[in-house]
């Protein structure tokens, strides 16, 4: 099941899959940052959807992929702060206490690991 949240600005989208088969296991976190020069493209185009649906099957992780606001609309460094407010939004539930539940039940906060391709590499 695929879902896009409206919450932290419209810049997260999240592949719910079917955690419930890792029980209390906390699983890596893997933050993503799509590429396209700032230009094109989305967290939740087709591309890096099926990417990171394979990733996070082959590593047994939850993916974030984050989406920013591209150009010219939003001339830069509007990506970059909406990058960094997002990544400051999923750090925030290390604590356990912010209001994405299935953020702080199956995150394993211990293994986070940040990747991208292009601009968002």
């Amino acid at each position: 099941m695929s879902l896009y949240s409206k919450r932290c600005s419209d810049n997260l989208f999240k592949d719910l899959g079917s955690l419930e088969i890792f029980g209390d296991t906390k699983l890596p976190l893997l933050v993503y940052l799509h590429g396209g020069g700032c230009l094109i493209k989305y967290a939740f185009s087709l591309t890096y959807h099926a990417h990171l649906n394979i990733v996070v099957v082959e590593v047994g992780g939850i993916a974030i992929s984050i989406n920013y606001r591209l150009t010219p609309e939003h001339p830069l460094p509007i990506a970059y702060e909406d990058s960094q407010i997002a990544v400051k939004w999923v750090a925030s539930h290390s604590n356990g206490e912010n209001p994405e539940v299935w953020l702080r039940n199956y995150a394993g906060f211990d293994r986070v690991y940040f990747g991208g391709d292009s601009v968002g590499g």
